[in-house]
């Protein structure tokens, strides 16, 4: 053999080595760079090292212990850092590969844990996105498995006793995790590791506690660039199963038939199982649990164990030994089996009489042979109809298909490619791998159907024979199952569908006439309906016209058995959009514009709303306005008839009646007041057509055009010292806003300060003070004669009906000399004679 020759040299070292630590040191503050912290723990035998970089850094020497700092460094730069005894180049130490990618994650310590919502299912809806690129190793210590040296961290708060956590689309490496539990970063207890999984179940949590998710790098590599997505969600319960709480007669009588046990007249149960042979019980009863199985509940048969069957899907499922036999009628009804080739068959059968021409019921099929098998093995089951002739009948076939439902004729190639998919519509989960995640599933089958119908017409009131029965083929290992849900033996019933409640689509809208139809009544029976429990007299036929939101049930009662079938239903209606006038009865004036305004607060989608205004019979507008003006001018009396119509076309209507108004008419009690200047007087008018405008009526009193008074007050107060003028009011009728307007005169008698009787006249001609003027008197109609004379007795001016005539003159109009004169004023009443003097002057 050939082989290379290598000499090796063997010596001893000349000196004790150095110790180092490295650690790098964040200095994203200042850039995308990083620190490196040289910690020599060691001097070794050197008195003097020297520490240098491969980025031709300035070299450092050290004389002692301690930390050395270099960098800056670029991220993504490899630094190696070289410690060499300045006296002996023989005793160097270098430092691994360091680099940082990116700057520190705000969560690459416990006390900055990102905070994630919980799913409130097994979805992972809610997920958040992480990277571990950059992160450094926290001081919590770790007891998973691996290396924690570039961990990031989240937290959550229990929302239930059992939580999931799921790494998906992870990218650029393998990663681990564990679970913490603490009420702060630095208690924290560790409750479980993922074991590389990317899955992990968290049973026995603390509702309300918060629990922190250690994330990091599985293999023991600096500087790695992981991203990933992080959810958790919440575990749902398996379904349940029990041989205990029902016998299997019972499981017939009062889960599959249920409501109406005595209607089928169902007899003869005969059943089967392992346990009638040693082995272990393939019948029983089943509840979803609050787990997402599409059956509330129902009964359960399989080849193997009905207690495994709960979920989560966590192995193969292959109870049943060989003692358990098989089933010869279900060898006969599957091509392929020959006899003795199925084993450990669970069976059930019975005898029924239909009422009517139909029966069905629902069932799932579930397998463990999905997946890896399913090209190659499947178990079979059937539900075995005979007739009042013998005729058998197998009721398990695919939908539309006379194919029997097996693996063979269900399956999705998805999760195996070598064979192909048969009838994969209904095919429904797989819960094994590239499937969905089996510690969410509500039973331990690898796959199951979706829920199918076994179905068959029958003559009513005669006897039939149902057999049930599923086995293990060729083998008793790898099980399988049936689901049969309560209360889907259906031999006829009523059938109103699915209620109709708000948001499901098939609505109606208040007042509007939605049909029920229960379908065909059955012969020998009577029906009667029912609202809220109230009988409805009078309903009875199949369908039923309903315009109120109610439960609505139908019976059939039977006269020649003692059975009553129904069904019940929720019908809800959307309310009609009402709309609400904000006046009901408009009065207006023909001169004045007016805005008709409704509202609708009723209607939970008031932006679709189309409002439709008509008038004699005319639409004049449509669209989303829910107003209407009438302009000034337009006649437009009457009624308007207003329609609201939401986008479900559900609608509702008002009337808005518009009356002419009336004119106020307004007369003054005086339309001239004559008044002194230190005088107050009241102005008053009166509306003469009251009875035909309303009582909320506004006096604005103007003077020179500005208000000086508005209310409802129709008088108005012209106080002393305020000059002679001309006051208008005008009354507005607040109902129509129609108006009426009047004016009146505001004087001053000619003796403006109104003296009684002045004591001096000066009639010079400039117009003050000429004349001796008595308009002021309260009596000056009553004036008979005035009558002045001189200071010797002689009369010098007479004048019956005296008021302001004598502007000191004698009869004849000429001026009388300047003097005192003496008057008397006399009067036509018994009133006493007014006498004075006045002294007359120019």
């Amino acid at each position: 053999n050939s082989y290379t020759p290598i000499d090796v040299t063997v010596a001893c070292a000349t000196c004790i080595n150095p110790e180092a630590n490295y650690s790098i040191v964040d200095d994203c503050a200042n850039g995308d760079q990083f620190l490196v912290d040289v910690d020599v723990t060691s001097m070794g035998d050197a008195t003097t090292l020297t520490i240098t970089d491969n980025q031709g850094s300035a070299s450092v020497d050290v004389t002692a212990i301690g930390v050395t700092q270099f960098g800056p460094y670029p991220f993504g730069i490899d630094i190696i850092i070289t410690v060499q005894n300045a006296d002996d180049a023989n005793c160097v130490i270098m430092s691994p590969t360091i680099q940082q990618l990116a700057c520190l994650p705000d969560n690459d310590e416990c006390v900055g844990a990102v905070e994630i919502t919980p799913n409130e299912d097994g979805s992972c809806t809610l997920f958040t996105s992480g990277s571990i690129t950059g992160a450094t190793e926290s001081s919590v210590s770790n007891g998973c498995n691996g290396t924690a040296d570039d961990d990031v961290w989240y937290s959550f708060n229990a929302t239930a006793t059992d939580h999931g956590v799921n790494l998906s689309n992870i990218v650029g490496g393998d990663l681990s995790f564990g679970i913490y539990e603490g009420t702060d970063c630095n208690t924290l207890n560790e409750l479980f590791c993922s074991e590389g999984n990317e899955t992990l179940l968290m049973n026995g949590l603390t509702i309300g506690n918060t629990y922190y998710i250690r994330i990091y790098s599985t293999t023991n590599e600096p500087t790695q660039d992981i991203s990933f997505d992080l959810c958790v969600f919440t575990v749902p319960p398996p379904i349940y199963t029990s041989d205990t709480d029902y016998t299997v007669e019972e499981i017939i009588t009062d889960v599959l038939v249920g409501e109406n046990p005595d209607c089928p007249q169902i007899s003869n149960i005969t059943y089967s199982t392992g346990t009638d042979f040693g082995s272990t019980n393939g019948i029983g009863y089943f509840e979803a649990n609050g787990s997402n199985w599409p059956f509330e509940s129902g009964l359960i048969m399989t080849s193997g164990d009905i207690n495994n069957a709960t979920g989560p899907e966590d192995g193969t499922l292959s109870d049943g030994d060989v003692a358990w036999t098989g089933d010869v009628d279900l060898e006969n009804a599957i091509a392929g089996l020959n006899s003795g080739d199925s084993n450990n068959a669970s069976v059930i059968e019975f005898d029924f009489v239909p009422i009517v021409d139909y029966m069905s019921f629902e069932f799932i099929f579930a397998a463990e042979e999905y997946g890896t098998f399913q090209c190659a093995y499947s178990d079979s089951f059937a539900f075995l109809l005979t007739d009042p002739n013998g005729v058998t009948t197998n009721l398990a076939l695919v939908p539309g298909t006379t194919d029997p439902v097996s693996v063979f004729t269900v399956r999705d190639n998805t999760y195996n490619g070598d064979c192909s998919s048969e009838n994969p519509e209904f095919f429904a989960n797989y819960y094994g791998p590239g499937g969905e995640d089996p510690t969410i599933a509500p039973i331990n089958f690898l796959g199951h159907t979706t829920i199918m119908t076994a179905e068959s017409t029958v003559v009513p009131n005669e006897v039939y024979h149902i057999k049930l029965v599923i086995a293990d083929a060729l083998d008793t290992s790898f099980d399988s199952a049936v689901f049969i849900g309560a209360g889907s033996f259906d031999i006829g019933h009523p059938d109103l569908g699915e209620d109709i409640t708000l948001g499901s689509g098939n609505e109606g809208c208040e007042g509007v006439p939605l049909t029920l139809d229960a379908g065909d009544i059955p012969d020998n029976s009577t029906t009667t309906w029912y609202m809220d429990g109230v009988l409805i007299e009078g309903a009875n036929t199949s369908t039923l016209d309903v315009t109120e939101t109610a439960y609505y049930k139908i019976e059939y009662t039977f006269s020649n058995i003692s059975c009553v079938l129904s069904d019940e239903i929720l019908v809800e209606f959307h309310d009609n959009p009402q709309p609400e006038p904000l006046q009901d009865n408009v009065v207006r004036c023909e001169d004045l514009e007016v805005t008709l305004e409704v509202e609708v607060n009723n209607s939970d989608i008031p932006e679709t709303i189309t409002y439709y205004w008509t008038y004699e019979g005319n639409d004049i507008q449509v669209g989303e306005d829910n107003t209407l003006v009438i302009a000034a001018g337009d006649t437009g009396f009457g009624e308007y008839l207003v329609t609201a119509i939401d986008g479900r076309g559900c609608f509702g209507n008002t009337t808005i009646t518009v009356v002419r108004g009336e004119y106020p008419v307004i007369e003054p009690v005086e339309e001239l007041i004559t008044k002194c200047i230190e005088e107050d007087v009241t102005l008053e008018v009166n509306v003469t057509n009251a009875d035909l405008i309303s009582d909320d009526l506004t006096y604005t009193w103007y003077i020179d055009g500005n208000i000086v008074q508005s209310s409802s007050d129709n008088t108005y107060i012209h106080e002393s010292g305020s000059p002679e003028e001309t006051v208008d009011v005008i009354v507005t009728d607040q109902a129509s806003q129609c108006t009426g307007e009047t004016s009146i005169e505001v004087v001053y008698y000619q003796n403006e300060h109104c003296i009684d009787v002045p004591q001096g006249l000066s009639p010079d001609g400039d117009e003050l003070n000429d004349c001796l003027i008595l308009d002021h008197l309260e009596a000056k109609e009553d004036i008979v004669k005035a009558e002045v004379f001189n200071r010797y007795g002689v009369k010098v001016y007479e004048l019956n009906e005296y008021v302001d005539q004598w502007c000191g003159t004698n009869q004849e109009g000429d001026l009388l000399p300047v003097g005192t004169y003496f008057y008397i004023i006399r009067f036509k009443s018994s009133r006493a004679p007014i006498t004075s003097w006045i002294y007359l002057n120019y």
